[in-house]
């Protein structure tokens, strides 16, 4: 029962592609934002870079990444989630929908590229925000830890 609830959530989480062409082709311009944001987070903290996340300025990179993702996770999740919920098998459809559209011979027509990787011009501290400063109280304890019921407890 528990890798039912799992499978659900798990769809629930990559049905984007499942929905209306304009929603689905929506939600992968907004996941390829966030892998390109996520690269230049990795270059400018000096991280080892997500090879795949490395060159989606690309439209020939950004169809090959959401042709993978679609091909080798979100077909047969939802193959599967169609096979044990028959009424599922419309939004099985629409991802097999997804994958034909991706025509690697006209990217310039595909309409899911997400050209506006391309004209990020955001400089890298956008990017990065540093890390939070907490500002202790002008007033109060100084404490290295929350308080709790057991404050007035010595230590």
């Amino acid at each position: 029962l528990l890798q039912l609830v799992e499978a659900i959530v798990h769809s629930a989480d990559l049905s984007g592609q499942v929905m209306d062409k304009p929603y689905a082709l929506e939600s992968g311009k907004m996941v390829m934002m966030e892998f390109h944001r996520q690269h230049l987070r990795e270059v400018a903290e000096r991280l080892p870079v997500t090879p795949f996340m490395a060159k989606l300025t690309d439209p020939l990179e950004q169809a090959k990444c959401q042709l993978g993702f679609l091909v080798y996770v979100v077909v047969p999740l939802w193959r599967a989630m169609a096979e044990v919920f028959p009424d599922l098998l419309g939004c099985y459809q629409n991802v097999e929908t997804r994958v034909v559209e991706i025509d690697f011979d006209h990217l310039d027509q595909w309409q899911g590229v997400n050209w506006d990787i391309m004209k990020t011009t955001e400089p890298l501290q956008s990017v990065v925000a540093p890390p939070p400063t907490l500002k202790r109280p002008s007033s109060g304890p100084t404490r290295e830890r929350p308080s709790s019921a057991f404050d007035d407890e010595p230590e």
